[in-house]
């Protein structure tokens, strides 16, 4: 019968019972670290290869800068352009490149599976039998797999660098695929970036385009010329101003009727009836005025002078005053001529200036309908000019990426060519030989438990007093002779 557990366990007794079964647990722990050992030794070394991809940055102007540096070296737009390398370094059309090149043998390794734990697993292989015989394509399409799970890409975030690794059993080999890699990698960035034919093509259409904005701006010269404009806004600011300087004359010439009209009215109210419609034609000069103003002058100084000496009856006093009476009307009459005179010259220059007015209003619409004519002529000539800009910028730009491509340039570059490692890597190893021995020493722990567990002697005095159901009165030490003789 299996003996029951105690329901508490001292340290003591953890401690008697690893001593008890000291050799069970040493041979395990021994066993377990020398099956790992000799996997170690017989696991096939790995070396790695590493190559770094740089992509150039685009240095721009940052306007929200505030200090002298104002320029950037990286930007945030780019980060869509390198998930795109990232995208292109894992894509299975490069994989294929690198298999089509160095064929599957050496993506399957079968000439380096020389360690022994490789032969003996090769061994064990050939004597299962296969069912079909083995396909080309088949062959390729696992290549490819392999690969792709192989090749490992390190790419931080906002960095223009990627890290490509690839191990393998030897060095020179791990260094002979990632090269090839690398150079289907720079070559499938080049032939996704470039265009073969756009050079011809933006060439052509350079050529179509140009001849297209001799043809418009020609129509524009021609507009211009049957309507006589050089500019149409030049042109239309000459003929407002002079619109602006007609009403500001028509404004002034109503003024100025405004006063003769004033003095036509107290002139006729100094005259008689019969002489307030005189004739217009017979107006005299400002210098006849002038000459009749002097006259009238002298008579009024000769006049007073004879009031001063004579009598109002006296004859000569009389025909004085006679003189000098009709003298005033005669001047006010040729005034009222002269006024009259120049109220029908104002209205001449009123009607003039109207007729003017007119004439500058009709210039100006005729312009708004030739404005319209010749603004689809330059809008067509400048349609065609900045497609013909456009154009020349495409074209310069396929002539150099034509160059680039002859001289095998792209911003992508290789910075670090796949290494050649000297020495193997034993991280995998050291991992291995570590889980060995905590598996060992736990395992150990477990078998002497286990082995206490599935003993049915007495070794302790708690054992007899438990399974006999009586006291222990006392208990001897177990001698080395005595253990000679029970054996």
């Amino acid at each position: 019968m299996i003996r029951q557990s105690q329901p508490s366990m001292t340290a003591r007794d953890v401690c008697r019972i690893l001593f008890r079964h000291r050799w069970r647990g040493t041979l395990f722990f021994l066993a377990v670290v020398a099956i790992a050992g000799v996997g170690v030794l017989l696991m096939p070394r790995k070396y790695q290869s590493e190559a770094t991809f740089y992509m150039k940055p685009d240095f721009r102007v940052d306007p929200a800068a505030t200090n002298e540096t104002q320029v950037v070296a990286f930007d945030p737009e780019r980060e869509g352009e390198m998930r795109s390398i990232v995208t292109l370094l894992e894509s299975r059309l490069l994989f294929e490149r690198v298999v089509d090149a160095l064929g599957p043998e050496k993506i399957f390794e079968n000439d380096l599976k020389t360690a022994p734990l490789d032969i003996a697993v090769g061994s064990v292989m050939a004597m299962i039998p296969q069912f079909g015989a083995k396909s080309e394509k088949i062959e390729r399409e696992k290549a490819i797999r392999l690969l792709m799970k192989s090749i490992a890409l390190d790419h931080a975030k906002k960095s223009h660098v990627v890290t490509a690794s690839y191990k393998s059993r030897s060095a020179e080999r791990a260094q002979e695929v990632l090269r090839a890699y690398t150079t289907a990698a720079m070559q499938q960035h080049l032939d996704a970036n470039r265009n073969p034919n756009s050079f011809d093509f933006f060439l052509e259409q350079e050529s179509i385009l140009k001849e297209r904005v001799r043809e418009a701006n020609q129509a524009v010269r021609d507009v211009k010329n049957e309507f006589g404009l050089v500019s149409v806004a030049s042109q239309r600011k000459v003929l407002e101003d002079h619109l602006s300087n007609l009403d500001r004359e028509i404004l002034a010439t109503e003024t100025a009727r405004a006063a003769v009209d004033d003095n036509i009215q107290t002139l006729r109210a100094q005259l008689p009836f019969e002489m307030q419609n005189p004739d217009a034609g017979s107006a005299l000069s400002v210098y006849s005025i002038d000459t009749m103003r002097g006259q009238l002058y002298t008579l009024e100084l000769r006049y007073r002078e004879l009031v001063a000496r004579f009598q109002d009856t006296h004859p000569q006093v009389v025909a004085t005053k006679e003189q000098l009476d009709e003298s005033k009307l005669v001047l006010n009459q040729q005034q009222l001529v002269n006024e009259l005179s120049k109220a029908a010259g104002l209205r001449s220059k009123r009607n003039a200036l109207e007729q003017e007015i007119a004439a500058t209003k009709l210039k100006l619409n005729a312009m708004n309908e030739q404005e319209v004519t010749i603004a689809e002529v330059e809008r067509k000539a400048e349609e065609a000019t900045a497609s013909h800009r456009l154009v020349v910028r495409k074209l310069e730009q396929a002539r150099i990426d034509q160059q680039l491509e002859t001289g095998h340039i792209s911003n992508l570059r290789l910075t670090q060519e796949p290494t050649l490692m000297g020495k193997s890597l034993s991280r995998k190893g050291l991992l291995i030989i570590s889980m060995a021995l905590m598996v060992g020493l736990f395992g150990a722990i477990a078998i002497a438990y286990a082995s206490e567990m599935l003993d049915e002697s007495l070794a302790t005095t708690n054992d007899i007093e438990a399974s006999l159901g009586i006291p222990v009165l006392a208990s001897l030490p177990q001698t080395r002779s005595h253990r000679l003789s029970m054996n």
